[in-house]
């Protein structure tokens, strides 16, 4: 009995020890996965003001290989990050100064939200990002400072596992002030405005070739500019006072929007009536950050008071045209026939 209770006191011990702390943001989790760049991870950094940065969880020696972990961090409004490096073990070659000179793996840190390599914090070379093994005398020299309250790192790792130990660094913001950044950060020019570009030649623009079509300043020829739109992205209906429930899109004046990130389905349960909308990533997380009582991006349906007390009904999602009719009304539809339809049998029949 009592080598029981000892048992399953050290297995709560464990569960208790295995989780993690609000004030650690990890990259690739216990199982070496990550949010991609692709479809890149957005934390608010609302509640403290200090936080640890890891490349993965302790229950790992070694990160990863084969990743392209994004995770974008929005702080207070009108405050700017500070980083400071504290551990750092990433596969690249260095020259004798510790300057990288060829990266096989890589931690890239962007002034922004979102991998954009006209806004890599001052520092780090666009063609290589920071690789190589700081040495015990160099831990907690690198700093880094950002010009507004985003900062977006990536982490890309290669095919091959090499058993390295990866990277930790303090983060920490703070009211903002004219940073040690020089012209970088000149208020004129970014200021606490962040989503102003500040220099980078058109080269510069893009992450990877790889990576291109989704990184502001990838210019497909023959088209107009707009880079907000996502490359290769869903479709989406878009109307104002449509129905909610039966919405039929070509009785509706519905029109379809493309390139989107996500699409939505917003009404009120007073009116039910709908606004369907196409959005961009910038926008669909400006709206976010605008609903009361949601502090987070989400897919799905939540529900939240407008300024009059209205019940809203917020739903995003992410597949083509799937801001239409609901499953749920779908499925009530065909389960409705079927049963009219077994009924009509057995009276005939």
């Amino acid at each position: 009995m009592k080598f029981c209770l000892f048992f399953i006191a050290c297995c709560l011990v464990g569960l208790v020890t295995a989780q993690i702390p609000d004030s650690v943001i990890v990259l690739q989790n216990r199982d070496g996965l990550c949010n991609s760049i692709w479809n890149p991870l957005v934390k608010k950094l609302q509640d403290r003001d200090n936080f640890q940065v890891i490349s993965h969880t302790v229950e790992q020696t070694f990160y990863e290989p084969d990743r392209n972990c994004v995770i974008t961090l929005i702080g207070k409004i009108g405050y700017q990050f500070e980083l400071i490096i504290t551990k750092f073990d990433v596969l690249g070659t260095t020259d004798s100064t510790g300057k990288p000179v060829e990266c096989h793996d890589f931690l890239k840190l962007y002034d922004a939200e979102r991998c954009d390599n006209a806004k890599l914090l001052k520092g780090i070379n666009f063609k290589t990002g920071l690789c190589g093994t700081l040495k015990e005398s160099q831990v907690g020299n690198l700093i880094f400072t950002t010009c507004a309250n985003k900062l977006t790192i990536q982490f890309k790792t290669g095919l091959f596992k090499d058993h390295r130990t990866g990277f930790s660094f303090e983060l920490r913001q703070y009211p903002w002030s004219n940073p040690s950044g020089g012209p970088d950060c000149d208020p004129s020019l970014n200021g606490i405005a962040a989503g102003v570009w500040k220099d980078g030649t058109f080269n510069e623009f893009q992450n990877s070739w790889n990576d291109q079509p989704i990184i502001p300043g990838y210019v497909p020829g023959g088209v107009d500019v707009d880079y907000e739109k996502e490359i290769d992205g869903i479709s989406c209906y878009e109307c104002q006072n449509c129905p909610v429930e039966p919405f039929d899109p070509d009785k509706d004046g519905t029109a379809v929007g493309t390139n989107c990130y996500v699409c939505s389905k917003v009404y009120d349960e007073e009116y039910y009536v709908a606004r369907r909308k196409c959005f961009h990533r910038t926008d669909y997380l400006n709206v976010i950050d605008s609903i009361r009582e949601i502090d987070q991006p989400f897919l799905g349906c939540q529900k939240t008071a407008d300024d009059f007390g209205r019940t809203v009904n917020y739903c995003f999602c992410d597949s083509d045209l799937c801001n239409g009719s609901s499953r749920s009304m779908i499925n009530y539809l065909i389960l409705s026939v079927t049963l009219f339809l077994t009924l009509i049998q057995r009276i005939y029949l």
